[in-house]
């Protein structure tokens, strides 16, 4: 598959370029061996086998060397657009005088719990 933009579906098969509208209830059926895939709420059905010494037990977990695996999606695939990067807040600074080598003074740090200052008469 090439791209998928508003329902016009663009396939390259070899040097030929086919392109047309897919319908809105279109699906698919994914074989694939990766199983990064599969994410948290998915469901998956695993036969294998496993030695004595690492079947699962109370507390304990076990291993399985799956000889096949299959995982139902709970929600299906995305479009394979990356989610966009969350904004960091800015930075916080502090305000120094005295410029380079720190030889002047630091305003004083004010408490936002204390209770007000009492004015001199």
């Amino acid at each position: 598959m090439q791209t998928y933009k508003s329902g016009a579906l663009k396939i390259k098969a070899g040097m030929r370029t086919i392109t047309g509208k897919l319908a809105a209830d279109a699906s698919i059926k994914v074989n694939a061996t990766d199983a990064s895939l599969a994410q948290a709420d998915d469901n998956a059905k695993v036969s294998g086998w496993y030695f004595a010494n690492q079947k699962a037990g109370p507390n304990k977990p076990g291993t399985v060397t799956g000889t096949e695996v299959a995982v139902t999606f709970a929600k299906p695939l995305s479009s394979g657009k990356k989610a966009p990067k969350p904004t960091k807040p800015p930075r916080a600074t502090t305000a120094r005088t005295g410029g380079i080598g720190g030889g002047g003074k630091t305003p004083p740090v004010q408490d936002p719990f204390a209770p007000p200052a009492e004015k001199k008469k």
